[in-house]
């Protein structure tokens, strides 16, 4: 977790944030210690007459199950094997969170999971992809806008059952098979550790309080995060080989402020951290690999965004793009391209609203970047990569740590962050490295 000392009102907030997530994940760590399930069976198993939750007569209603873990019979839903269909769960809120998880990590499996009206529950480790109707951009995980303080956690989400082969797949694969992975249309969401494969757009959050951390997105067709609510976090996310099918403009993360509030709409307390972002790991010659933007905030207001520690290997011009910004910081990042290591592309840039009103009071620092665009001053504070090989260690490879004795080592005295994207404790020598990765 990353905190600063150049302003106060972030280091609060930002910390106050990372102490509330530790203390929810303390709380789900201390109610995870699994010695009494109560049982939910798939369709496949037959119905006991007298189900009490037992492994020999598990129920078949997740509400039923629930009710049971309320009632002291058990601390927590198990979902026993099997294939579960396209479910629909609605109106289940208990007054406490109760975790519902597969019994064997990712045995539970469903085609489609609809979750509708629920609280206070804690889903994970279940399968989700499409067995024989194809998702055409249907969300496959859909939390709708009645449920809140739902956590979705270890999930294995697929466009199809083979999306780890998805390097293989023809267009006509992706133009039928690309379902959005995870969809959160509530307040209070958390989606955490999950992986999927093989989607058209990977987690999109519209609503306030979401936190995204730690989830692996491999094969996309659209934007690989969104983020549309105030007071959210996306933090260690890994988003990688963006596949164009169409004339979208994809980006890694892209976000907007409300459409319907009228022209000084604002998203506010937003931070983007430790996230890495690579637009392409296979074959350079593939047909479908796409040009790829990497964090877009392109119709403002956003305020009190940090936009902070994230490795960003694109090669369209948005590299990170705010536009109407407001209080908010771009520090540490690293934005450079996949295999041109020259010119300008990706760039940071920091530009008026929509509406011509500028932005204001937005720190762009001890960035490495391509170039910058509508930022003068910029270079005093940041590094253009006007050679590649003489700052990183490999450019050619894919490793952007900062070359031994070059200049983006120890070049940072005044400001303090505690850890790149990677988790190295910051600094290992004098002072903080430019960019996103410190020198171990």
């Amino acid at each position: 977790m990353t905190c600063f000392s150049f302003r106060t009102d972030h280091v609060l907030r930002r910390c106050a944030l990372a102490f509330f997530i530790l203390g929810l994940f303390s709380i789900w760590t201390a109610s995870s210690v699994t010695a009494a399930p109560v049982y939910m069976a798939p369709p496949s198993v037959p119905p006991s007459p007298t189900p009490d939750g037992s492994a020999r007569a598990p129920y078949h209603s997740l509400a039923e199950a629930v009710v049971a873990v309320t009632a002291g019979q058990g601390d927590h839903v198990a979902l026993m094997d099997g294939h579960y269909g396209a479910r629909v769960w609605s109106g289940i809120r208990p007054a406490e969170t109760v975790l519902v998880r597969a019994a064997d990590p990712g045995q539970a499996h469903f085609d489609y999971l609809d979750l509708n009206g629920l609280r206070n529950l804690h889903f994970m480790d279940l399968s989700v992809w499409p067995r024989s109707t194809p998702a055409k951009r249907r969300p496959i995980v859909r939390s709708d806008s009645a449920s809140a303080h739902i956590t979705v956690e270890g999930f294995d989400i697929r466009g199809r059952e083979d999306g780890a082969n998805y390097m293989q797949w023809s267009l006509a694969d992706w133009q039928i098979w690309q379902g959005t992975g995870l969809q959160i249309l509530g307040p209070n969401v958390t989606a955490r550790g999950n992986r999927l494969t093989a989607v058209g757009g990977g987690i999109s959050s519209s609503r306030a309080g979401a936190v995204v951390v730690d989830n692996v997105i491999t094969g996309f067709s659209g934007d690989g995060l969104r983020g549309i609510g105030d007071n959210s976090l996306f933090r260690g996310n890994r988003v990688q080989d963006c596949v164009d099918v169409d004339a979208n403009h994809d980006d890694g993360f892209q976000s907007w402020s409300p459409r319907n509030q009228g022209a000084a709409a604002a998203i506010a307390n937003v931070t983007i951290a430790e996230n890495i972002i690579l637009e392409w790991t296979g074959d350079r010659s593939h047909p479908l690999r796409c040009n790829l933007q990497g964090i877009g905030l392109f119709d403002g207001f956003y305020r009190n965004f940090e936009i902070v520690n994230n490795l960003l290997v694109v090669s369209a011009y948005h590299g990170i793009a705010l536009y109407g910004g407001r209080d908010s910081v771009i520090v540490h990042n690293t934005v450079v391209h996949p295999e041109t290591f020259t010119g300008q592309a990706p760039w940071v840039t920091v530009r008026p609203h929509r509406n011509g009103t500028p932005s204001k009071n937005v720190e762009v620092r001890n960035n490495v970047a391509m170039s910058y665009s509508n930022l003068p001053q910029a270079l005093a504070e940041n590094v253009a990569v006007a050679s590649a090989a003489t700052l990183f260690q490999s450019p050619a490879t894919g490793d952007f740590t900062p070359r031994a004795n070059g200049p983006l080592v120890d070049g940072v005295p005044t400001i303090i962050s505690i850890t790149d994207v990677f988790g190295t404790r910051r600094p290992q020598g004098r002072h903080n490295d430019f960019g996103a990765i410190e020198r171990p």
